[in-house]
């Protein structure tokens, strides 16, 4: 299959520890050049702890600076170089909401906003949990974690008291996976 369009160069054009921005010199479907911006960030995870009553989840709520607002969300985390996304997610909810989880699921994959950037996220199930300690960032020293029922969390989403993409997403693969 011939791709519409056809990338002649690409520069970056900022930098920074967590992304970049390209500015790729581009063959547009028209066949006029132009020039396309692109994100490129590391992808991330987004996990589920699946609390032992099999009934609900838990979540876990955080201050976000673009935002300047509180989020709910799954618990979610970058995917450091060299890491596998499995690793991830199991690092990522140790130190959010100090479990670990004895079963593990990958139960989706999406692209965060294909239209300016390549990052993905990979979707886990995390069940039969044990508590133990969180190790919280600095920037994550507010967060607090909650238990919330399906039906809670459905509410949540449908009255906009859950706005994160990822979560939404995640919590739609979720559901499907456990209808099966």
């Amino acid at each position: 299959m011939k791709k519409p369009w056809r990338k002649i160069s690409a520069q970056v054009v900022h930098k920074n520890p967590w992304w970049q921005v390209r500015a790729d010199q581009v063959i547009c479907p028209d066949g006029r050049r132009g020039v396309y911006y692109v994100a490129d960030l590391r992808h991330f995870v987004s996990v589920f702890p699946l609390a032992n009553d099999g009934k609900s989840l838990y979540l876990i709520r955080q201050w976000r600076y673009p935002i300047d607002q509180n989020s709910w969300e799954s618990s979610q985390g970058t995917i450091n170089r060299a890491e596998m996304p499995l690793a991830a997610a199991k690092r990522e909810l140790r130190e959010e909401t100090g479990f670990t989880a004895k079963k593990w699921n990958k139960i989706g994959f999406s692209y965060l906003a294909n239209g300016f950037a390549n990052q993905a996220f990979y979707i886990y199930v995390a069940r039969d949990l044990t508590p133990g300690v969180r190790r919280l960032e600095s920037t994550e020293q507010d967060m607090i974690m909650k238990k919330f029922s399906f039906q809670q969390i459905d509410h949540m989403i449908s009255q906009g008291i859950i706005l994160d993409a990822p979560t939404i997403v995640s919590f739609y693969y979720l559901n499907k996976y456990l209808r099966r």
